[in-house]
């Protein structure tokens, strides 16, 4: 009788240590996916909105729709603000109020912060119309405002307010 150790043991915990790894790493694979394609939704409502903004600079001063767009579920609240304007509005967040204070190109801002790699954007022709600046809009998976063609200072803009 030979005595040895038998290699299948040796093989189960081999088999078991390559198990854990590929949990592991598809658990993280699809957890970035999911982070990816709900970025890529941002990216599209960035899209349609800067597209909707676009068409209503070539309406007539005065055209209005009420408009609704589709938001990732993780976006709280999205605000506008008028660029290089005094903050006359609740800044939810400090960081909003710093960057517009601070002479912040962007004038669209994400909440909440951090959830998304980017969360402040610009587009232009796209001004605040309330007395409010920065004017917040909570969302649901949706944003539902108003567009107005409007004239300030000798310029055409795409003024937004809730509905």
């Amino acid at each position: 009788m030979k005595k040895g150790i038998t290699v299948q043991p040796f093989i189960f915990i081999l088999a078991l240590v390559v198990m854990a790894f590929v949990i592991t790493f598809g658990t993280k694979s699809i957890f970035d996916l999911k982070k990816t394609a709900e970025f890529t939704e941002l990216g599209l409502f960035i899209d349609k909105l800067n597209d909707e903004v676009e068409k209503f600079e070539n309406y007539e001063v005065g055209s209005y729709s009420n408009v609704l767009f589709v938001t990732p579920l993780k976006v709280k609240s999205i605000c506008f603000a008028n660029i290089g304007e005094p903050i006359t509005g609740a800044a939810p967040d400090s960081l909003i109020r710093s960057a517009i204070e601070g002479g912040s190109r962007s004038n669209v801002y994400i909440l909440p912060i951090g959830v998304f790699p980017k969360t402040d954007f610009y587009i232009e022709r796209l001004r605040v119309k309330e007395s409010a600046n920065p004017l917040c809009i909570n969302t649901k998976g949706r944003l539902d405002a108003a567009l107005e063609t409007a004239l300030h200072n000798g310029q055409v803009y795409v003024e937004i307010h809730r509905k």
